[in-house]
């Protein structure tokens, strides 16, 4: 197989920011108090609960696809992952031997990370499996500790191995726009203000006017 690309890496850079995007997601919507948590599943219970199962599994999911080794499948019919190892077992560090030997390391650390939370993955998000399910425990918990140190070696992996092809500018935390979730956390408290709002006699008759010339 030829070396790596830049394109190659700017593919899988992509898949790096839409897992960070999905994580922002989840973050801002879950991840603040418990408090918040309550007047989501308040507001509609089945629909935000449902959103934060998918995009905890979305999430879990990219994290091992990224982890995923090089070359997948069978001997007669091999298939090649956009993975950090493929990159690691692709690209050309003839002449930059000083930065593979720190995306080894990097890759060592991010991929013992994936190891602890790949059960879910193969045991209830790919797979149903049996006993994982009757047996109701949690399966690919990580602390938030963990959690941040994996981002942070991310992070950094992209932004060598973006050196590497010659652009400095790869920084998963610095990319603009992430997510917009907050929006609707915004527009939630504006919902409830007008709750407040109707409650007075004065100001009821205008706020559902209001509302009813609002469509949605």
């Amino acid at each position: 197989m030829s070396a790596a690309s830049k394109d190659e890496f700017l593919r899988f850079y992509g898949l790096c920011v839409q897992l960070r995007s999905s994580a922002a997601h989840h973050n801002i919507l879950f991840g603040l108090s418990e408090a918040q948590r309550s007047r989501l599943w308040g507001i509609a219970g089945i629909f935000f609960s449902d959103l934060h199962g998918l995009l905890r599994d979305q999430i879990i999911q990219y994290v091992c696809k990224l982890t995923d080794p090089a070359i997948s499948g069978s001997k007669r019919n091999p298939h090649i992952n956009l993975t950090i190892k493929h990159f690691l077992a692709n690209c050309d560090f003839a002449n930059d031997l000083a930065r593979r030997d720190q995306l080894v390391a990097l890759s060592v650390a991010i991929h013992l990370f994936a190891d602890k939370i790949r059960p879910a993955r193969d045991k209830l998000i790919s797979h149903s499996d049996h006993a994982a399910i009757m047996a109701e425990l949690p399966i690919g918990a990580a602390p938030q500790v963990e959690w941040d140190e994996f981002w942070s070696n991310l992070s950094e992996f992209a932004y060598q191995l973006g050196c590497h092809f010659g652009d400095t500018s790869f920084r998963l935390f610095e990319v603009g726009m992430i997510s917009d979730a907050d929006n609707v956390l915004r527009d939630l408290r504006k919902a409830a203000a007008f709750d407040l709002m109707v409650q007075e006699s004065e100001l009821s008759r205008r706020c559902l006017d209001a509302f009813d010339s609002v469509s949605f």
